[in-house]
């Protein structure tokens, strides 16, 4: 009997993601890691034996069987087999350091001290496991057998709570010396407590994670027409790919080793390779990946978008969970014009396959980088603000023999994207009425276009779905810089194609059919004015972003536009201001006197149409305040004779800008402190204001008209005793 005595608190506490599939590979990795030992003319064996039956995977009566022809173990104090079911005791543990730096794809599986070890990996798996093991020195073979149950029952024992396990020695069997013509080999055979994979799906998995290492079944995984990246591999385009190489180093306390205060440098070392999935025949390369998976059955619930970008493996070995969105020198950082929009199209066609050696350290699960690990957040900040401002780890970065900065690391990752589209991108869009040329036109930026010569189509074809002139669509959230942060409503007028790019032309919600675009043919040839349209690039044209709208839904989204239109301008009183914290407001007396001190500042407001007094009673409720950002235009003239129809007088122009008081937005504040002349003399004062025609272009057009507040001061004496009469007049015309 051998005492193991693990903990069997985690062994009930494994995480989600330890699979069957995690387990099988925690006990590969260390067959792997034992014949990765062996002198050169022996032989490198792991070997799997499956059988299928009603489509899952059994092993001969519910057995997986893990056979490797490392230097096995016996009952010597340095290959002791009692080491492989204790945690911790393995000699692989101090072996890690021998697979830091190499070459990539640093192919030494020297995996170490990462993982949750044989015992655990076979009780997850199986109800019972027989390990058995030879090494070249005993003749006998040494084995032991491992009971979940047993295992489970001395965790509530406090009276027993040691675990030992059964073994003893053996003749090798004629299967065993067969297959370990050098005299060595570790077994392990496990009796199933899980329902096994789809044989098939279990070799793509395991082609996936191992794919230069073992065989399955007998069959060199290379040769299963299976596994995700050999379908990833298969759609990838034939031009150069981008490749770098990161050293990694951090200085670490080592006290023990060098003697107290002396720092020894930890490092680490990393292999990026980008690959190009160009579009072929109007369809993404990467569309085309998620389309086989799925019809494979790996249950993929990634799209396009969400789709992958990055894939990791260290020592050889796939991180499975490992699944990252691009690191930052893969996102295009410029903001506005043609290049950035293709930059940022074509980024996306990029899968970047990353090789680390021992230096970066997994999680437990080994199914993806430990989170926290210093390594492990440089590598997802490289090419960040942040990664260039971080002093604890250097990072050095080369392409070729070249050493590159942060920012010629961008560009030159920029450049590579932008060659690989136009070398091997196949966009084309189909015209499907005749075109009208339109050549060299004068305002091709905002049109969106570059070249000299451009067609313009009233119906075109993309992706299978067919768009024409006229047709009301919902452009989605997301589509296009020009709403990215809601959903676009708009009516489609033209498509503009050049060569492999294009353009659409739309007319948003809310803009008048007059002031939309317009087309016109002369004798000097074709000219499109865009007016109050809007020219959005032709990918919003693609399924997945823009969607076709019908007329019972488009009304119902006119009428909520209604809703929202500005309508009225409006002078918030004195009970409002003072819930602001602005001290003052216009008067609402009957009467004024000349020589009234006017308040520092006033406040107006843009209201919806759907405003009306009587629907709320708290006139500083958002939803009835336009929060869109427009500029506002107050004029005050003062004329002197009430009576006739003497000059007006200019007291005051100017305007102000949107703005918010105790999170209050939308307002208009405008500084009267600096009027000195206000209602000083007696007469009539006009306070005009008006949307200024410079303001934001929205989707509505405005037409602009006043609201007046006329104030009208007597003559007479500036007595306080003396009353003059204030008349006040709001009119509510709309805008």
């Amino acid at each position: 009997m051998w005492d193991l005595t693990p903990d069997t608190d985690l062994l009930a506490e494994l995480p989600d993601e330890y699979t069957f599939e995690t387990a099988l590979a925690d006990l590969i990795d260390n067959s792997l890691q034992a014949v990765w030992s062996n002198r050169d003319g022996e032989r490198k064996l792991i070997r799997q034996s499956y059988m299928i039956l009603y489509g899952y995977v059994e092993v001969k009566d519910d057995r997986v069987s893990i056979f490797d022809t490392g230097p096995g173990m016996d009952g010597g104090e340095e290959n002791s087999i009692v080491k492989w079911g204790k945690v911790g005791a393995s000699l692989h543990r101090s072996s890690k350091g021998l697979a830091v730096g190499g070459r990539a794809p640093y192919l030494m599986p020297y995996f170490g001290m990462f993982g949750y070890g044989g015992t655990y990996a076979a009780m997850h798996l199986g109800r019972h496991a027989i390990v058995s093991a030879k090494t070249k020195r005993s003749r006998k073979v040494y084995w032991l057998r491992l009971e979940r149950e047993a295992l489970l029952r001395r965790s509530g024992s406090s009276s027993n709570p040691n675990w030992k396990v059964e073994g003893g020695l053996r003749d090798p069997v004629v299967d065993e010396i067969e297959k370990s013509p050098h005299g060595s080999f570790t077994k392990v055979d496990m009796e199933s407590k899980l329902r096994l994979p789809d044989i098939f799906k279990l070799q793509c998995k395991l082609k996936d994670i191992y794919f230069p290492y073992i065989q399955v079944n007998g069959i060199n995984l290379t040769e299963v027409d299976g596994g995700e990246f050999a379908i990833t591999n298969l759609h990838s385009c034939n031009g150069p790919d981008f490749v770098l190489n990161l050293h990694l180093s951090i200085e670490e306390d080592n006290t023990t080793a060098r003697g107290p205060g002396i720092k020894k440098p930890r490092e680490a070392n990393a292999r990026l390779k980008c690959v190009y999935f160009p579009i072929h025949k109007d369809k993404e390369n990467i569309e085309r990946i998620l389309d086989k998976l799925k019809a494979d059955g790996y249950g993929i619930t990634e799209d396009f978008e969400t789709f992958s970008r990055i894939s990791i493996r260290r020592l050889g070995r796939l991180l499975p969970d490992a699944r990252w969105a691009p690191l930052p020198f893969m996102k295009s950082k410029q903001r506005g014009g043609d290049r950035v929009q293709i930059l940022k199209r074509c980024c996306l066609r990029v899968k970047c396959f990353i090789d680390t050696d021992a230096g970066f350290h997994p999680m437990p699960s080994k199914t993806d980088l430990q989170i926290h690990d210093p390594f492990t957040k440089a590598l997802k900040d490289l090419g960040s603000d942040l990664a260039q401002k971080d002093k604890g780890v250097k990072v050095d970065i080369y392409r070729g023999r070249k050493q590159l900065t942060f920012a010629q690391l961008q560009k030159a990752y920029q450049d590579w994207v932008l060659h690989m589209h136009a070398e091997y991108d196949e966009e084309f869009n189909c015209g499907d009425d005749v075109p009208v040329w339109l050549l060299n036109a004068s305002n091709k930026e905002a049109l969106g276009i570059k070249s000299n010569a451009v067609r313009v189509h009233r119906a075109i074809s993309r992706k299978g779905i067919s768009w024409n002139s006229g047709q009301k669509v919902k452009i989605l959230k997301g589509a296009c810089p020009a709403c990215h942060s809601r959903n676009m409503y708009a009516t489609l007028e033209y498509f503009l194609l050049e060569g492999c790019e294009g353009d659409a032309g739309g007319m948003p919600m809310g803009v008048p059919d007059e002031d939309g675009c317009v087309l016109t043919v002369g004798a000097n040839g074709a000219q499109l004015e865009l007016h109050g349209s809007k020219s959005l690039p032709i990918i919003v044209a693609d399924p997945e972003k823009c969607v076709a709208v019908g007329m019972d839904d488009w009304n119902r989204q006119v009428e909520k536009l209604n809703q929202k239109v500005p309508s009225t301008i409006e002078v918030l009183g004195l009970q409002q201001c003072k819930k602001l914290g602005i001290d003052g407001a216009l008067p609402t007396k009957d009467t004024i006197s000349a020589g009234f001190m006017p308040p520092k500042e006033l406040v107006a407001v843009l209201r919806p149409s759907c405003f009306t007094s009587s629907c709320t009673s708290d006139y500083l409720d958002q939803k009835y305040i336009i929060k869109d950002k427009f500029e506002m235009c107050m004029d005050i003239k003062f004329r002197a004779e009430p009576a006739k129809a003497s000059e007006l007088e200019q007291v005051f122009s100017g305007s102000a800008t949107h703005t918010s008081r105790r999170g209050c937005q939308g307002l208009y504040i405008f500084q009267l402190g600096c009027v000195s002349s206000l209602f000083q003399k007696a007469g009539i004062y006009s306070f005009s204001f008006s949307i200024c025609q410079t303001s934001a272009v929205i989707a509505t057009v405005i037409n602009t008209a006043h609201h007046d507040i006329v104030l009208i001061l007597l003559s007479g004496s500036c007595d306080p005793d003396l009353v003059y009469l204030c008349i006040e007049k709001f009119s509510s015309h709309k805008l």
